[in-house]
Formats: C-alpha cells, structure tokens, sequence
C-alpha cells in the first residue's frame, strides 16, 4: 500500500483476477508478452504489481525484478534470468570471443543483442514474470539515441513471441498513465486483450479495511475503543480512496503514537488530521515543483473556465495556455504536469487531474488574485507627494487600469518606484483615455517623471 510502509492489501480483486486470467491462459500457450499496469501517481501501482508477483510466485512462476539499466546491459539482463555471462559461455566451449562491445557499431549491436535476447529468453526453465517499475521512465529525455534503440530492441523481444520457447514469459510493467503512449514510441502498440489494467482509486470497504487493518494490527489500537469508528471517518473523508494519502496519514499515525499507547482521543485525532493535511500538501508540491508560480495560476484559470473541469480536451488546454504562453512553452508544460503525474490521460482520450484533491489544492493555492475594485475617486492618479506603503500598492492601481501585461513591465515599474530610475523604458499595455485628454499612460509617466528629485 505504497512505498515506505509495509502494505495491507484489500481490493482489486478484479484486477488480480484479470492479471491471474491472463498468465493462465498463457501458460497454455507457452507464449510471450508484456502486461501493463498504468494509472496516476499514489493509486497503488507498485502494491498491485507487488501482489501480482505473489500470485504468480504461487503459481510456479519465477520472479525476476528489472530496471531500465539492467535492460540496457546484456550481461546484467543474462545475470539476472540465471544464465551466466557470454565470456564465460564463449570459454568454456573454447569458442572465439567477439570483438568488444564498445567497437561494435549500432546496427551489429542490436543484431548481437537481438540473438542473445533470444536465446536467452527460451533457455529459461520454468515460468517467468519479468517485472519493471515505473515504466515511464522508458521516456527520459536523458536517454540517449543509442540507447532508445536498444531498448527498443530488448521491449520488442519481451513482448513478441521469438523462436519456441519452452515456457511462458510474461514482462509486467507499471508505470503512470503515459506509459503506454510511451511504449508505441518505441514500437509497442498492440497489447493482448485484458493485459492492459488502468488504476483507479480504491472503494469506499477496501479503503477502511486497510486503515482499520493499519490501527488495530500495526499500530496496535484495541478493537473495542468506541472512538474507532469515529477515526476511521475522520482519516477517510481526507484520504479520498487514495492510497497514497492512506500512507500518509497512517504515517502520522505511527509517528504520534510512537512512544505512547494509542487510544482514541479528540486531540489526538486533531493533531493527526493536521499532520497529515500538511504532509499531503507537501507531496502536491513536490508534485507540481516544476511549475512555475505564473503556469500554476493559469493551470487554476484554465480549469475555473472549463465546463467540466473534472476531465479537458488537450486542444482546449493547447488553446487556454497559448494566451499567456507561445506554442513551445505550452507544450512544455504540458509534457511536464503529463510526465510528472499532475495530469493524465484517461482511456476516452480526455485528462484529468490525476488526483482529485490535488485539483482543489491548486485552485486554493494558486488562484490568480483578482483585480482590485477601486471607486473612480481610487482609480484616479495619485497627486504628487502621495507617499505608498510599498511599491506592489502603486503597481497594483496600474494594473486596474489595465497598464500592465507580463513579469518583465512589472519589475520595469516596482524598480522604478523602489529607485527612482527613468521611465522611458516603461511601455502602455493599453491606452484608456481620460475626460482631460490624455492617455492614462501619459498621466502615469508625467506622474512619476514629477516625483523624480531634482
């Protein structure tokens, strides 16, 4: 039930039943393919995974855990399944060893790898479930040209049946909701019926079963405090079925309770409630800490202006975000709340937020404040010698009238009030006459250029 803490497991048990289904029918066909688990960030990927491989172990299966190094490096691929390393196997039948694998070029590589990969996957003894989490990070820009090729070549040998195996095998990835996006980037689009899961929250039973299970067994709460009901509506009306908010708030629990017998009471409980609201505001930030202040506003913006803000249209968020942003910004940020697991894509090709409380702690974090309403007596332009408490009031009174449009003519006007510099380079967003004849911009200018010392 999440990474840190020990999981207890409820639910998902048409999940498991699917996953089971699937490894079963292969095993009679001896074949081999990829199974994929994909769903946001915190709804109990890496636990359903992890009790997949129990099952599969109880099967018969040998398990054998992977990550995207091992797969990039063929003797740590060798190792892994059991089978010893080619300059072993080479010298033991005396045969003559290759040129290294450094002087090869790619196009040898991959055919090299390709025979081995092969041979490698049909020697296999018994039934074999290959696991990788966080798949999507097949996707890091950090990869190199190279290495996406070999990847590509090692994916397509796990999920397409090569040569005649002996036993089944069966490459279980996990990973956030563009993995599969992910995946036809590097060839792999057609994935067998039912073996592909997406992850929702839990229900409503399986979410108390796991945090009473937490209280009473872990934690050692007695069964018979009558505040336990109480606790258990309390954690669940924060957590949302999300199981990576049931482990935060369990977390608090542990760590409250650490030194003292546990027991139910009112402050207790207030304290926990508290400790987790700012642990789970911590996790949103981490989770949207590549987006700036400016993106985080206009993300609130966008969904306050969406008629169903649940889920949007990419196109729409496209449109949205280029009124503030050029195309290639906008795209970047798209790719980076999509890679970060702030947004996904659900299966009718809509996004959402990936968590639903996330969406309401953006737009009670980040709303955009809205413009001051001023009476004409306020709107009108400050006489000389008006003193202001700081430089964001003046600058505040501008923007009612429309004087400013971005970040860069901000700092133009607070540097200007804060040190009296010339304002040639403070240039009108719009023009608003006045009943005098003037721009409110000439107003502005012949304002500050008075309050210049002489």
């Amino acid at each position: 039930m999440g990474r840190g803490l020990h999981p207890i497991f409820h639910g998902r048990k048409e999940e498991l039943s699917q996953f089971e289904f699937f490894i079963d029918q292969l095993q009679e066909e001896k074949g081999r393919t990829s199974f994929l688990i994909e769903g946001p960030p915190g709804a109990g990927k890496t636990s359903l995974a992890e009790k997949c491989y129990q099952l599969a172990q109880q099967k018969g299966w040998q398990l054998v855990l992977m990550d995207i190094p091992t797969l990039l490096d063929l003797t740590s691929f060798r190792k892994r399944l059991g089978r010893e390393p080619l300059w072993k196997f080479w010298r033991k039948r005396q045969l003559k060893l290759p040129m290294s694998w450094q002087g090869l070029n790619i196009e040898a590589k991959l055919s090299f790898q390709k025979h081995w990969i092969i041979k490698t996957l049909n020697a296999v003894d018994r039934p074999t479930l290959i696991g990788l989490d966080e798949a999507q990070m097949l996707g890091n820009q950090h990869l190199t040209s190279e290495d996406r090729k070999i990847l590509s070549n090692v994916l397509d040998q796990l999920h397409n049946r090569r040569g005649h195996p002996k036993h089944p095998t069966v490459f279980l990835m996990n990973g956030l909701g563009r993995t599969q996006d992910i995946l036809e980037e590097y060839g792999i689009s057609l994935f067998a019926p039912q073996s592909v899961i997406p992850l929702n929250p839990l229900d409503k039973t399986s979410e108390r079963k796991i945090i009473y299970d937490w209280m009473v067994d872990r934690i050692g709460f007695s069964r018979d405090d009558p505040g336990l009901s109480l606790w258990m509506d309390q954690i669940s009306q924060q957590t949302h079925q999300w199981p990576v908010h049931i482990t935060t708030y369990i977390s608090q629990m542990q760590a409250y309770f650490k030194d003292q017998t546990p027991q139910c009471s009112p402050k207790a409980l207030k304290e926990i409630l508290n400790r987790g609201t700012q642990a789970k505001k911590r996790y949103y930030h981490r989770r949207t800490r590549r987006l700036s202040m400016k993106e985080k506003e206009t993300m609130v913006s966008f969904l306050n202006h969406q008629q169903h803000p649940s889920e949007f249209q990419k196109e729409d968020w496209m449109a949205f975000f280029q009124k503030t942003f050029e195309k290639e910004e906008t795209i970047s940020i798209f790719q980076k709340a999509l890679h970060d697991g702030c947004i996904h894509e659900q299966t009718n090709g809509c996004y959402q937020f990936s968590i639903p409380s996330m969406q309401s702690w953006l737009s009670q974090t980040f709303r955009p404040k809205p413009p001051l309403s001023l009476s004409p007596k306020e709107t009108s332009l400050p006489t000389k010698g008006t003193i202001f408490q700081s430089g964001d009031d003046f600058y505040e009174i501008l923007k009612t009238q429309s004087f400013l449009s971005s970040s860069k003519k901000e700092s133009k006007v607070l540097a200007c009030m804060a040190k009296n510099i010339q304002t040639d380079a403070i240039h009108p967003f719009e023009m608003k006459p006045t009943v005098q004849g003037m721009t409110y911009h000439q107003q502005t200018i012949q304002w500050l250029q008075e309050q210049q010392p002489r």
